[in-house]
């Protein structure tokens, strides 16, 4: 949960420094039989790193590619961390999820 904390602040002092608002990557558009995969799992993955679950975590944790979290890894950033880390079970799993 400190984690969480940490990377909350750090993104709120982030988009402050930049005077962006806290929703500017754009919702992505529903997945189309004419959708390239690829470019629209990207659109995805990134919407979802901009957004926080419960307890702060990015949502693009729920959509990860490891079903065990990955906490002995040395990670570049809190962001990295956070998605790696966090619990893929219980009550804000679920709520996010």
């Amino acid at each position: 949960m400190n984690l969480a904390v940490t990377w909350n602040e750090a993104l709120k002092a982030e988009l402050e420094s930049r005077n962006l608002p806290g929703d500017f990557v754009k919702h992505p558009d529903p997945f189309k039989k004419d959708s390239k995969w690829q470019t629209w799992k990207e659109s995805i993955v990134m919407y979802l790193n901009s957004k926080s679950g419960q307890g702060g975590i990015p949502l693009s944790y729920i959509i990860g590619e490891n079903d065990v979290p990955q906490i002995n890894i040395a990670y570049a950033t809190v962001h990295e961390q956070l998605v790696n880390c966090a619990i893929l079970q219980g009550v804000e799993y679920n709520t996010n999820n």
